[in-house]
Formats: C-alpha cells, sequence, structure tokens
C-alpha cells in the first residue's frame, strides 16, 4: 500500500507508436506506450467505498468498475455482441482530489481540509483513492485499459477505458486486476 501521499505529478512523454482503430480513434498499445513513457502510469484519482485495504469491486460509481447498460448513468454501453471499444466511455477518473464533483468528496473532508473542501457532500463511506505518477493524459493505465480524457473536460475528467475491443467481461476484470495497484490517499 502507499504512504498516502500522491507522487509529484511529472511529465511523461507522448507515446510515438498507435495504432487506428476503425472508428479513428487513436488507440494506444499498452506494452509499447508504456516503454515509450517509461514505464510512468497517468496519475488518476477516484473516490470509491473501501474493502479492507482496497478499493471494493463493483458496478457502481462508487466501486471499482463500470455501470454497463445504455442507461443515462451507465458508464459503457456493449455493442450487439457484447464487446466494448475506446472511445465510448468507461470507469470515470479525475487528475486529482481537488477535480471531484463536490459529491463524490466525503463530507469528513469538510472538517479535515475547511478551505481546501468546504463544499464537500459525499457519502463518507467514500475514501479517495489514487494510481499512477504520469502527468493526467492520455495513455495506458494498466494491461488492456487506457486513459482517454472527457473532451468536454479534459483538465477535471477522463475515463479508463479498453485499449481494443474486448469482451465486457474482460474489461470487467482488467478493472479488478488493477485493485492492489490502488492507494488510499487519507489513511
Amino acid at each position: 500500500m502507499g504512504s498516502g501521499a500522491a507522487p509529484e505529478e511529472g511529465a511523461a512523454e507522448k507515446p510515438k507508436k498507435v495504432a487506428r482503430s476503425a472508428l479513428g480513434l487513436v488507440v494506444a498499445e499498452t506494452i509499447t506506450c508504456l516503454a515509450l513513457r517509461g514505464g510512468i502510469m497517468p496519475l488518476i484519482w477516484r473516490a470509491m467505498r473501501a474493502d479492507g485495504e482496497n478499493p471494493e469491486v463493483g458496478r457502481d460509481a462508487a466501486a471499482l468498475g463500470v455501470r454497463v447498460g445504455d442507461g443515462e448513468n451507465d458508464d459503457i454501453n456493449p455493442d450487439g455482441d457484447g464487446f466494448v471499444n475506446p472511445g465510448i466511455g468507461g470507469m470515470s477518473v479525475s487528475p486529482s482530489v481537488d477535480a471531484f464533483p463536490v459529491w463524490r468528496i466525503p463530507k469528513r473532508l469538510r472538517d479535515k481540509f475547511p478551505d481546501r473542501f468546504p463544499q464537500a457532500s459525499g457519502s463518507n463511506r467514500l475514501c479517495c483513492w489514487w494510481m499512477g505518477e504520469g502527468a493526467f493524459e492520455a495513455g495506458p493505465v494498466a494491461d488492456g485499459l487506457l486513459l482517454r480524457l472527457d473532451p468536454r473536460r479534459p483538465e477535471r475528467h477522463g475515463f479508463v477505458e479498453p485499449n481494443g475491443k474486448m469482451a465486457v467481461a474482460d474489461y470487467q476484470q482488467a478493472l479488478v486486476n488493477t485493485r492492489e495497484q490502488w492507494n488510499r490517499w487519507e489513511v
């Protein structure tokens, strides 16, 4: 487990070798891009419930996983064959805890950091988790996963998406496989 303090945000080289998907989206190959970046993954943050020393796994907005379907609050919508692709959504992340919407910041942080989080209104069951060290920019996060910045709010929000076409179960498992890489911020 981490020390509780996130690493300094460092500058990471942009990948030079990429492949284009049929949708025209840039899809980074995880191994190639990590090698070009010196193995540095982007620093990402997410508010999730804890299950012991790790994030709780689940299919809701406060767990390590995604809501699957075509509803307004779903994170990713599989195609007719049950596959998900990059560029269509995924697990929401932020570049820092300060970029979380106020309803995702645990209320207890209002008292702990009154000047920093005066409007925190999230459940106190949530914990703030981080992983990675590099700049918050598009690129590989873990095996089978990449970060895509939200085009509407690239400085505040991103999606951890599949790095290519994959079955929903494989995408969910790729997210679960990151479980031990997450560090709880406020311990």
